[in-house]
Formats: C-alpha cells, structure tokens, sequence
C-alpha cells in the first residue's frame, strides 16, 4: 500500500518507489516527476525546527530557472497523522559524483566527452552553488 502524506500546505504527497536509504532515513519517488520525499527513521523536534528554517530561506539556485535544479533543498515539510516525518525536495536527475568529473581516469570513464571548457562550466556551477 502506498503511503500517503501531507505537506505543511496540505497538499497530498504520495510515496512512490524506495530510491536511496541511510541509517537517517530513506528517499522516496513521489506522485511529482520532478520531487522527492525523504522519510526519517525518528525526527526529533530540533531537526523540525531546522527543516522549517531551511524551507523559510531557500537559497539561491542560478540553474532553477533554466529547469534544471542544482541544489536538493527541503521545498516543504511533509506530515503523518498530524506529525512531521520529512520533506519534499527538487528531484535531480542525471546528477555526476563531482569525483568523477575532476579525477581525470574516472571522467574519461563516466563523462568521455567532458573536455576544458565543459570543466570551467562546471567550475563555475559549483562557486554558484557555494555562494548561495
């Protein structure tokens, strides 16, 4: 049976397929094509203060408007029976480990075509994404 949820706006979030696991928690699909769901094991009420800080003062994401979302920030808290349990957070997809793109046997592997220019951009993606 799929779980359902519900955002602190009280939007329904249904579960999907079980993608990643820690012993914090697990990452789950959603009903949304471009969100995920992480689910903790047990959340105290410090960590419910600092996710509701963290989705009250997204940064900035220079990618976002392009359509491509280069930081997994909590969007919005996600309850069970009243009770927090996690949020929902931007799906990225076709994400590279950066090891693979800096160490140059691994990107010949994983990214043969990424040459100079292609790493400056991704230099400069990452600095983006730092400063915010």
């Amino acid at each position: 049976m799929m779980r359902r949820l519900r955002t602190s706006a009280g939007a329904l979030v249904q579960l999907g397929e079980c993608i990643a696991s820690s012993g914090e928690g697990e990452v789950y699909r959603t009903d949304r094509n471009d969100r995920v769901a992480k689910i903790y094991h047990a959340i105290d009420e410090a960590r419910v203060r600092k996710l509701r800080a963290m989705v009250a003062n997204p940064p900035s994401d220079p990618t976002l408007a392009q359509g491509h979302p280069s930081i997994a920030w909590p969007i919005d808290l996600i309850a069970e029976n009243g009770k927090a349990v996690g949020f929902v957070m931007p799906r990225i997809d076709r994400a590279v480990s950066m090891n693979a793109i800096y160490n140059p046997r691994l990107r010949q592997r994983h990214a043969p075509g990424f040459n100079w220019y292609y790493l400056h951009v991704a230099a400069l993606n990452v600095s983006w994404i730092v400063q915010a």
